[in-house]
């Protein structure tokens, strides 16, 4: 791969033509955050050291591309469970800086390397738990407090939506707009959104049995100007509660 097909400048110009604007600002954010998570990873297994060449791609991007197709409302709360190296919660706070975020992973040794990203970006409005899913949302500040739950290749979907449920807002029979200016839908809130992988049949029928699920939607992650094809099996999985 050449520097033209890696780097901040080539993520710029994907993004562009996939209908997402990102400032410089976010550039060298993103950047910052890049050389933050590779300086991490010499100390523990944060991405894979094979990827390590790739992050760019395989893990900025794909992160990103969760944009491509849908809007998240600004100004609404989020929480990434297994959150591992920041991914893809803090991509996603950089692109759109008004989210309130907690990124949240069972693994001490995770969590400090997220916590001291997170105090070398400067990010405000992000908060760091180390905490099984499971037992934070049942503290104060937590249960029914997010309008989306994300996750990536974490857990399966009837997992992901049992973990999620507790952290998430009642339903409310307002409804946000329907789309931004570039025509890509808003997420109502409250949601479930899974960037998965692989073949989903068993996991969605499952998934949809739950007695809390009002619907779920699988959209492909389809990415404008690649040379070679961006693993066509990446999905983004949209759950709605009622």
């Amino acid at each position: 791969m050449s520097d033209e097909d890696s780097g901040a400048g080539w993520f710029r110009r994907i993004c562009a033509l996939n209908k997402l604007s990102v400032s410089y600002q976010q550039t060298e954010l993103l950047e910052e955050y890049v050389g933050l998570v590779l300086e991490w990873n010499k100390k523990i297994n944060i991405i894979s050291r094979k990827d390590e060449p790739n992050i760019w791609r395989r893990h900025i991007l794909h992160c990103a591309s969760l944009l491509f197709t849908i809007s998240i409302q600004e100004d609404t709360k989020v929480v990434d469970l297994g959150t591992g190296g920041g991914l893809p919660g803090i991509p996603v706070r950089i692109l759109i800086p008004t989210l309130s975020l907690t990124l949240v992973d069972s693994i001490r040794k995770k969590t400090e390397a997220v916590e001291d990203i997170v105090n070398r970006l400067g990010l405000a409005n992000v908060k760091v738990e180390c905490a099984r899913a499971e037992e934070l949302a049942a503290r104060k500040g937590f249960r029914d407090e997010f309008d989306f739950v994300v996750a990536r290749s974490v857990a399966d979907l009837k997992k992901l939506v049992e973990w999620s449920l507790p952290f998430l807002k009642s339903p409310k029979s307002n409804v946000f707009k329907e789309a931004d200016a570039q025509g890509k839908r808003f997420i109502q809130s409250p949601a479930l959104v899974a960037m998965k992988g692989g073949e989903l049949t068993n996991e969605l029928s499952i998934a949809r049995r739950h007695k809390h699920v009002k619907d779920i939607e699988v959209i492909d992650l389809k990415i404008e100007g690649l040379v070679e094809n961006h693993n066509p099996n990446r999905k983004v999985v949209i759950v709605r509660f009622q």
